[in-house]
Order: C-alpha cells, then sequence, then structure tokens
C-alpha cells in the first residue's frame, strides 16, 4: 500500500482551473457499519448509544456530506429517517465485509452512478469519520477518460484512513469497480483485511487524517472522552 502525506487545509491545485483537469471524486454514498453485537459494551446495540443526548448513528449521520446517501447496515430494531436506506448482511452478523457488500448491492441497483462518483465506508462507533471520508474524497484521484473500455476507470481503487499508526480499514472511500470486483467472492465471515486484498495492493493508498475522526467507541471508558470529541467538533 502506499501512504501519502496528511494535510487538513490543503489548498486547491492549480490544475483544477482547466477544462481538462482530472475529475474531482464525489461521495456518492456512505455505508455505515451497525449491525455488530457490541459485546465490550455489555451487548448494548452500538448505534443506539447515546451520547450528549444523541445515538451514536445520529452523529454519523450529523457529520457526513448533505449530498450523500446514507445506508444504514443495520437490524431492524434500529430506526432511521426516511432519508437513510437500512439494510441487513445476509445472514445477519456475518461481518464488515459482508454490510459493506450488502450496501454495495443497493448502490450499483438503485443509484445512478457517474464517473466521479465513489463510496465511503465507517463504523458507527467512529461518529467523527465523516470528517475522514471527506478528506480521503479529496484526495482519490479519478480518470477522466475511459481508455480501458470499463463502465469506470480509477487510478484509485480504494483510501483508506491511517491514524495512530494503525491502518482504519474500516474508514475508507471506494471506487465502484473496486467493489464490483472484490465483491465477486462470498464476503460472509470474512476480514476486510481479507476483504482488501481482494485490491490489487498498488491501488490502494493509505492517507494519514486527523486521529480524532477515528476515535470509536469500544469500552465504557471510551464514551465519555467521545462526550469530549463530539463537542468539540459540532457538526
Amino acid at each position: 500500500m502506499l501512504m501519502t502525506s496528511f494535510s487538513v487545509n490543503s489548498p486547491a491545485s492549480s490544475c483544477d482551473k482547466f477544462v481538462d483537469a482530472p475529475l474531482k471524486a464525489h461521495l456518492r454514498a456512505v455505508i455505515i457499519l451497525a449491525g455488530g453485537t457490541g459485546k465490550r459494551l455489555g451487548g448494548v446495540s452500538k448505534p443506539d448509544i447515546k451520547i450528549a443526548g444523541k445515538r451514536l448513528l445520529d452523529h454519523c449521520l450529523d457529520h457526513l456530506p448533505h449530498n450523500t446517501q446514507p445506508i444504514v447496515i443495520a437490524p431492524p430494531t434500529v430506526t432511521v429517517d426516511p432519508h437513510v436506506i437500512r439494510l441487513l448482511e445476509d445472514p445477519p452478523l456475518s461481518g464488515p465485509a459482508a454490510g459493506l457488500h450488502a450496501g454495495w448491492d443497493y448502490c450499483r441497483g438503485e443509484l445512478h452512478l457517474l464517473r466521479e462518483d465513489v463510496i465511503g465506508l465507517l463504523p458507527v462507533d467512529a461518529p467523527l469519520a465523516g470528517y475522514a471520508l471527506r478528506e480521503l474524497t479529496q484526495k482519490f484521484r479519478v480518470n477522466s477518460d475511459d481508455t480501458d473500455g470499463k463502465p469506470y476507470s480509477y487510478p484509485d481503487s480504494c483510501l483508506l484512513a491511517y491514524a495512530n499508526n494503525h491502518v482504519q480499514r474500516c474508514v475508507g472511500v471506494f471506487s465502484p469497480s473496486a467493489l464490483v470486483d472484490a465483491c465477486q467472492e462470498k464476503t460472509r465471515n470474512i476480514s476486510m483485511r481479507r476483504f482488501l486484498q481482494r485490491i490489487p495492493e498498488n491501488n490502494i493508498r493509505e492517507i494519514p487524517v486527523n486521529p480524532q475522526w477515528v476515535c470509536d467507541v469500544d469500552t465504557p471508558q471510551d464514551l465519555a472522552h467521545i462526550a469530549e470529541l463530539l463537542s468539540a467538533n459540532r457538526a
């Protein structure tokens, strides 16, 4: 995998003003993984945990770009607003890759995807990860020429967030073509590490992001810390 440097407020490239500049990626949809068991939190429903008066799921949704379609992978007991799509992996609790696959199946079947569209992924217990997806989308290199005859052609296949000396495999942005290829084989009960191995390594980049953006809730002790971050980063 390739790593690039981190810049929160990187200036726009001077080539943006030219007509023949590469297309800018557009975050068309975000798949939110919210179907886990929450064992380390006593088996509670993670998306329904309330912090600072709101559910974790609602915090996640608040930090997404407004022109993005949210797709929540969660059981029917998790309520969502009408504009949010709720799905469940088949079978339930079969892992994050299966959840990503379920969300992608909806995208390819129900959304009109343009060449510049990319698909985001984040876990419900990282409520500020929408900021990371914005950063990844800005750095996603989209090829404006369909030279290989495929419906979508991208110099980048997948960008993953990198923080605290770790790759955040569930915080990433994918090209449609990468998901088409990676989802051809079964995704049930496989890890995201194995799923990402289906994408050519040279087409995956790790992008350093603000570590606060990928802080998550795994234990009861994390709740107070996340509450402080949410208070300091109000959407």
